[in-house]
Formats: C-alpha cells, structure tokens, sequence
C-alpha cells in the first residue's frame, strides 16, 4: 500500500512519530509517497544527525522489520492476582487448622477471627 511519508511516520508509536516527523527535514520528504513503513523512516532523516542517535532509530526500525513493534509490554497483572489468591488461601488454610487448634467447630470462626486481627493494624 502506499502512503506518503507523513502518514506512514504517523502509525509509530505517538512518541516515536512526533520525533520521527521533527527530525524529517522541511524539504518535502514528508509528502514523498512510500511502500512501507520501514522504507518511510529508513529515508526520512539521517539518524546519526538525530538528538535520539543511530542506535535508537535502527532498534526501531529493526523491531518494524521483524514484526516486534507494536507488541505491547508483558503484564503481570495476571500473575499479581494469581499470588495475592495463593496467599489468601495459604491464609484460609493457616486460620482453619489454627480454628481446630483452639477448639473451634469449624475454621471460619478462626478466619473471622484472624481476618479482624490483621484488620487491627490498618
């Protein structure tokens, strides 16, 4: 497909773009129509002359090339949950064998109790 520059320099990342189109030259390579989004930013500026560098352009460009780019950043929002429901149950478990300990019928008077004890310090 083509685009021009611009609108191929526009699909990076919004941080990536801004820069990508401030270090453009003002010279009518943003209106160069283009293949691809790699071609746009390999042509549109000379990375050296940059304030970002060589080095951080060409990771870019590396990570379009190979399809990483737009990959989000692992979350560890699953696995925080996972670990905050193992300690609950690690908790349930400590408070039912403490529940039997103490003479209780059931453990869910030692949870209650334990539960209201670690309350106390909030």
């Amino acid at each position: 497909m083509k685009k021009t520059r611009r609108e191929w320099l526009n699909e990076l990342k919004p941080e990536h773009a801004k820069l990508a189109i401030e270090n453009t030259p003002d010279d009518g390579r943003l209106d160069d129509v283009c293949e691809s989004l790699y071609g746009s930013l390999l042509a549109a500026f000379r990375w050296r002359y940059s304030r970002q560098g060589n080095e951080y352009w060409a990771d870019i460009c590396s990570q379009i090339n190979n399809g990483t780019y737009y990959q989000k950043e692992p979350s560890f929002k699953h696995f925080k949950i996972l670990i905050y429901l193992f300690i609950l149950i690690a908790m349930m478990g400590v408070a039912y064998v403490l529940g039997h300990k103490q003479g209780f019928d059931d453990g869910e008077q030692a949870i209650r109790k334990s539960i209201i004890w670690e309350n106390r310090w909030k």
